[in-house]
């Protein structure tokens, strides 16, 4: 900590922040084309154009800048400078594609930040008739947001080691970096990535359409709120509502906890603690929730103890997935 604060008082390195921030820009590159290949699925051309205008703009940005000589240390207000430049740019070069669903440069920007923070706020007044593509693309940008635009960068592009240790300012930042390892972030991007793809799984099984159960499941597990329709979970069964309800849960564990648990075959100290709190805390709102709605709303007791559970699991896990239409309690 000492070490990162005498960095504070150097200048920023020009060369260095242009350099792995044209790696960033590959990263962006490779997670842009996941929205282009939909698009081609979806068959929506003018979407597919802009996609493949954003991608090859990141890669002739990323190649030129990643090319540059610079050292290969990176002092902490240059981490800090490259982390807040990628979270203002990922949004921007998002906002061409989302502007051909209608919506103006503002409001794309907007939906793209809320995405890529995992914030879950929407300019849109209803999701009927957007395009797929829209869709699936903002849930795309809510799911590797949940993980860190970072963490894919250590996985794949940036060097480990002290690199990674630049971009954090506390010795925790860097234990939520997974370490500042290649080998420590690809093991948490396979954990995420089971997750996804388990909750994609039950989904099916409880009888979620593929499309709506890849974007529930994303908006699970990176506890956000991108939900396909304006109804939110009320669109579907009570089967699915509860599993998409333990995915929130799931998703609001510290992955390091996970990650933990397969390394050292035992209970992790802080990460356990706060599933503990996580539990606790929906188990009290849900006898808050639940009573709120008998006693202010008259809702009969068999419904509250259907969607009471449900919404305090949602709160406590930050994503704020519904179960009923807004104003129905």
């Amino acid at each position: 900590m000492a070490k990162q604060a005498t960095e504070l008082r150097y200048a920023v390195r020009p060369r260095v922040i242009f350099k792995y921030f044209g790696q960033l820009c590959l990263v962006l590159a490779v997670l842009a084309m996941v929205p282009l290949v939909m698009s081609l699925i979806f068959g929506e051309n003018d979407i597919t154009v802009r996609y493949a205008v954003v991608v090859g703009a990141l890669i002739a940005l990323g190649l030129g800048m990643a090319r540059l000589r610079a050292p290969s240390g990176m002092q902490a207000n240059e981490g800090m400078v490259l982390v807040a430049l990628i979270f203002l740019f990922g949004p921007l070069t998002m906002c061409y594609p989302m502007m051909s669903s209608g919506l103006s440069f503002l409001d794309a920007l907007f939906e793209a930040i809320s995405g890529v923070t995992t914030t879950g706020l929407s300019t849109m007044a209803t999701l009927v008739g957007a395009p797929a593509t829209f869709l699936f693309g903002r849930a795309w940008m809510q799911w590797y947001g949940g993980l860190g635009i970072i963490v894919f960068s250590l996985a794949f592009v940036i060097h480990p080691g002290l690199l990674a240790k630049g971009l954090a300012v506390t010795e925790t930042e860097t234990d939520d970096l997974v370490g500042g390892t290649r080998a420590q972030a690809r093991q948490v991007l396979k954990i995420y990535g089971a997750l996804t793809a388990l909750g994609i799984i039950g989904s099916l099984s409880v009888g979620v359409g593929l499309f709506d159960a890849v974007l529930y499941t994303f908006a699970a597990v990176s506890t956000g709120s991108f939900a396909p329709h304006d109804g939110s979970l009320a669109t579907l069964g009570w089967p699915a509502q509860a599993w998409i309800t333990l995915l929130c849960l799931a998703g609001a564990v510290p992955l390091m906890f996970y990650y933990g648990m397969l390394k050292k075959k035992r209970r992790v100290g802080v990460e356990f603690l706060q599933v503990q709190a996580i539990v606790v805390a929906s188990l009290v709102v849900s006898l808050a929730v639940g009573a709120a709605m008998h006693l202010s709303a008259g809702m009969p007791w068999s419904q509250v103890v259907h969607h009471a559970p449900l919404l305090a699991i949602s709160a406590a896990g930050e994503t704020d997935i519904m179960t009923r239409p807004p104003g129905c309690i």
